[in-house]
């Protein structure tokens, strides 16, 4: 037996085919904002991350070019950066970002390539993270791990803005 079209009939179905696809789009939307959060927040880390490093960089580079110890120099650094609350600041942002990264956790399908960008992301943050809080090498081998992670970051930063879908407001 078919089951007879009646117009009321194609009218509900269009109405939930319609609520559906809405819920959708409106599902991506949400999630696009905990991913844009997410990406933020990484984001501004990696930069203040970037910024210690960098100090570390040139007190280390000026310790050895003026003869003096670089192991205290660093360690100098490092308790201005304290006082300053520099390293506060890097533990707070790594918090947040680790809960917003929990929270775009389970992307819509639409978002699933994204997400795993995301997650590649937050791990070179982490590793320029670490090194701002322990610094450690030679500072060839610093500068050039820094360098590394900064390029690396930057061109997953790329790939990511073009992967992420757009989402109507």
């Amino acid at each position: 037996m078919f089951l007879k079209k009646s117009k009321p009939t194609l009218f509900i179905l269009t109405i939930i085919t319609y609520l559906l696809l809405t819920g959708c789009s409106a599902s991506d939307r949400g999630y696009s904002e905990k991913y844009k959060s997410a990406q933020l927040e990484i984001a501004f880390g990696a930069e203040s991350a970037t910024k210690i490093c960098e100090v570390y960089s040139q007190t280390w580079e000026a310790a050895i070019e003026n003869g003096n110890d670089f192991n205290q120099a660093i360690k100098r650094a490092q308790e201005t950066l304290q006082s300053s609350k520099a390293f506060e600041i890097l533990e707070e942002t790594k918090a947040e970002a680790e809960k917003k990264m929990k929270d775009a956790a389970n992307p819509p399908k639409s978002f699933e390539e994204p997400y795993k960008k995301l997650v590649q992301l937050y791990g070179i943050y982490g590793q320029l993270n670490s090194l701002a809080m322990n610094p450690s090498g030679t500072l060839m081998s610093f500068n050039q791990k820094v360098n590394d992670l900064s390029s690396q970051f930057i061109s997953l930063s790329n790939e990511i803005s073009v992967l992420v879908p757009e989402t109507e407001q």
